[in-house]
């Protein structure tokens, strides 16, 4: 797993639909691919990156944040997921 403060960016191009935190995932992003039809979900972030906004379009490759411990990490290590 990557180490707290390591650099996490996005795995496609697309829409941020949702920056917010909750439990379970602390700090999280949801990304739409370009045709909407995948969601990518980044969870337990430390940072987001400043001046990201929902709505915004990313590209593959770009800062959205870093690793982190936050929601309930102590169970689950950060990760990206895909949601179909």
């Amino acid at each position: 797993m990557a180490r707290k403060g390591t650099r996490v960016v996005s795995v496609d191009d697309g829409t941020i639909l949702r920056i917010t935190r909750n439990d379970l995932g602390g700090k999280v992003i949801y990304v739409a691919d370009p045709t909407r039809r995948f969601v990518y979900y980044y969870a337990h972030l430390d940072e987001w990156k400043y001046g990201l906004a929902e709505g915004q379009q990313v590209r593959r490759g770009q800062l959205l944040g870093t690793v982190g411990t936050t929601g309930n990490a102590g169970i689950l290590p950060g990760y990206t997921d895909k949601i179909t």
